[in-house]
């Protein structure tokens, strides 16, 4: 999984430098953070937050999330700053706009991301925990494709399709992630044709 995100950064960077870019969008599957979701519901991402960009400190000190990529340590400001990456609402509009137009039920919120499978329920609600009621799916992908966008002044879009729940009936999210990963990935293929579908005939219909 972690070479799979490596590998997709540097994909990210061979587009983004190789190409003129106005924005990437990165669909794929991901683990619910809501018990509201269910394998094949659809999270559209309105922020990023990296839960492994951590300062670690000794007790009483509390360990810090750090914004990916900036200077934090040696900022006297830092807990005034947002670790996370807001996503440019005009990109998050377009995207439930598109969702809603191909009929398709979303639900927009923040993800995590980091290079770790989470497959423990305990470690789920932990990471629900850095936002909660608000962060809906967590990934391997994002945190570091958007930084990646940023590096190039491109806008970034994340959709994400629920492979595991957040509290299986068994407990075991990964046997549920086994069980759901290719209908989910399936409904994700079927998220992208039909975002496509409309994108294209929209520009069709503005040429015309």
């Amino acid at each position: 999984q972690t070479e799979q995100n490596g590998h997709a950064i540097r994909k990210a960077h061979a587009v983004a430098s190789g190409v003129r870019v106005d924005t990437v969008v990165s669909l794929g599957v991901g683990g619910a953070l809501s018990a509201r979701l269910n394998p094949g519901d659809h999270v559209i991402a309105s922020r990023i937050v990296k839960h492994d960009c951590v300062c670690s400190n000794d007790p009483p000190k509390e360990t810090e999330l750090m914004a990916p990529g900036k200077l934090w340590v040696s900022d006297p400001d830092r807990k005034s700053k947002d670790p996370g990456i807001n996503i440019a609402p005009e990109l998050v509009e377009w995207a439930e706009g598109l969702c809603a137009r191909a009929g398709v039920d979303f639900i927009t919120g923040t993800l995590i991301s980091g290079d770790e499978f989470v497959a423990s329920v305990r470690r789920k609600k932990e990471l629900a925990g850095i936002e909660p009621g608000v962060a809906m799916v967590v990934d391997m992908e994002a945190g570091g494709l958007v930084q990646v966008a940023q590096k190039y002044s491109v806008g970034f879009l994340a959709v994400r399709t629920i492979a595991d729940r957040l509290e299986p009936e068994a407990g075991d999210v990964e046997r549920d992630y086994l069980d759901f990963k290719e209908p989910a990935a399936d409904a994700a293929a079927a998220l992208v044709a039909a975002m496509a579908g409309i994108t294209t005939s929209t520009v069709q219909q503005t040429g015309s």
